[in-house]
């Protein structure tokens, strides 16, 4: 695997406020109409980050109809990450170990209605204190549509993605995987996820980032109170997960 690890290590709630008041500020966050987040529950992907051939998670980008708001279509595949332009283009929603309803739609999205006036402390705040939701279940939907779906983002937005999916990693990690560092610092039963923005040049047209935050039983955002004695000496911090591979090549 290839890359810079500085962009794919944890972050906390500041380094996301960072990159999510890029959001509002980029012609992105109009056109996408403020929906930049969303929950889901977190059992499927937590079962899959633990599976012995499951070398990453992928969260395709996608559009439907005439409207710009982003789904987010996730699946579980074998294959260890490749920086190479090839392997990148040629990677689709129905890639092994996918068969039959192994696509998953996130339903619960949320739209976010920062000014643009909105400062790093007033998204600091509001994603640190989110309110409880009680998600749906995903929805399972063929690949067929998601590969139509990815490719109408792609459209919309190819100026902002030269792909349009995010690669996680469910092997890579400092002492162990991040995925299971991630699961590990308290009762997560639920993920929220937020689209930030990259305004740094390395990532010049893969700009658009997906941020992993971990949720409670009662869907609101883990907090450190929430955390454990072990996860907090460590990393001292509530552990937000991100990624924006792959950058341009």
């Amino acid at each position: 695997m290839d890359f810079n690890e500085k962009f794919i290590e944890p972050i906390g709630y500041s380094q996301a406020a960072e990159y999510l008041l890029d959001m509002v500020k980029s012609e992105v966050f109009v056109q996408m109409d403020g929906f930049i987040s969303g929950v889901f529950n977190a059992k499927q992907l937590e079962e899959w980050v633990s599976e012995d051939d499951v070398n990453g998670i992928l969260f395709w980008f996608c559009n439907t109809g005439s409207t710009r708001k982003p789904i987010l279509a996730i699946q579980k595949i074998r294959e260890a990450y490749q920086n190479n332009p090839a392997w990148l283009s040629g990677l689709t929603p129905n890639r092994p170990p996918v068969h039959g309803r192994g696509l998953r739609i996130v339903k619960d999205l949320i739209k976010k209605d920062y000014s643009s006036q909105a400062s790093k402390a007033d998204i600091l705040n509001d994603i640190q204190n989110e309110p409880p939701i009680n998600p749906q279940n995903f929805e399972y939907v063929g690949s067929r549509n998601v590969n139509n779906m990815r490719n109408q983002f792609r459209s919309n937005f190819s100026s902002h993605v030269n792909y349009p999916f995010a690669y996680f990693s469910t092997k890579y990690g400092k002492g162990s995987p991040y995925f299971k560092q991630f699961f590990a610092q308290g009762e997560i039963t639920h993920i929220r996820y937020y689209l930030g923005y990259s305004n740094v040049e390395y990532f010049s047209g893969q700009r658009i980032r997906i941020i992993l935050a971990p949720c409670k039983p009662d869907g609101s955002n883990l907090k450190k109170e929430d955390c454990s004695v072990e996860h907090i000496e460590k990393f001292n911090e509530v552990m937000l997960l991100q990624y924006s591979w792959p950058p341009s090549t």
